[in-house]
């Protein structure tokens, strides 16, 4: 690793089955990459977070710290500004990866949990991994607002299927509850300003609508749907402290038609109105 040259410019240009971003939910790039012929194993970072799911072939990973020989049937989790290069077998260069990239932000809620993972190699069934992609795959081709909802729901999927690894089922499970519940959250903090159904939340976090407030019950001891309120009150407390919007303005903003009925609801979650909140806020700067 000594003298390595650092190159931050991805090298995939041309070999894209597709290449999508989605930069609204910290997705900069998603692709489904095929190499036929030997690339060049150059050392080089990404500002983001990157996920690569080998699906054919063999791809190995060289970082400042270790080398992991090519072997087929892995999942490289590399963080983010991590100095890293790839490398293909010399007798049959062929291989095919699955290319994630997340923003890592706190407002990205996917690569906030593959960070408490830590930089990780494991293996996963590759038969299993070429059939997500074909659900992505699916998932692009529709056209609509549940577009990107159902894309969600199903990289969650993936992730939870390689962070689930060799655990015992009792991890596992655990770990997909967690899953689920991140990516209904993800869905209602990008929707907190439009009308929301709880049907479209559980269809995110890939569950139905009883297993959805089952498992909130669980977990947060309300249901979906007063989670939702929850998180628009934040909102609203942060509007109503940060900004000089009306209370008109902070109610239609956090999902609210009715502001006499976004009055009553933050009453009863913060105890005091609207006006009141900010007036006491205001007192203390």
């Amino acid at each position: 690793m000594a003298g390595a040259t650092v190159e931050t410019k991805s090298f995939h240009v041309g070999f894209d089955r597709y290449s999508v971003a989605f930069p609204e939910v910290g997705i900069t790039y998603l692709a489904d990459v095929e190499w036929t012929q030997l690339r060049p194993s150059r050392f080089h970072s990404h500002r983001e977070l990157q996920v690569l799911m080998i699906l054919e072939g063999a791809m190995g990973i060289e970082t400042q710290e270790r080398k992991l020989e090519p072997a087929g049937g892995v999942c490289y989790v590399v963080p983010a500004e991590k100095i890293h290069a790839v490398s293909q077998r010399t007798d049959d260069p062929r291989v095919r990866f699955f290319d994630l990239r997340l923003v890592s932000e706190p407002t990205c809620t996917m690569a906030r949990f593959l960070e408490t993972l830590g930089e990780f190699c494991l293996r996963v069934d590759p038969k299993e991994l070429r059939a997500r992609a074909a659900s992505v795959r699916d998932v692009l081709a529709l056209q609509g607002p549940r577009k990107l909802a159902r894309l969600q729901t199903v990289l969650w999927e993936i992730i939870s299927n390689i962070a689930g690894g060799d655990a015992s089922r009792e991890h596992t499970d655990s770990d997909r509850s967690l899953l689920h519940i991140r990516a209904a959250e993800a869905l209602m903090r990008d929707r907190l300003a439009q009308p929301l159904s709880i049907d479209a939340v559980a269809e995110a976090a890939g569950l139905s609508r009883s297993q959805l407030t089952r498992l909130y019950m669980k977990h947060h001891g309300v249901g979906p749907a007063e989670r939702l309120r929850q998180l628009r009150v934040e909102r609203a407390r942060e509007l109503m402290e940060s900004s000089t919007l009306t209370v008109k303005e902070v109610a239609y903003l956090c999902g609210f038609v009715c502001p006499n009925h976004f009055c009553r609801v933050f009453l009863h979650g913060v105890g005091a109105t609207p006006t009141e909140y900010r007036l006491s806020k205001v007192g203390r700067a």
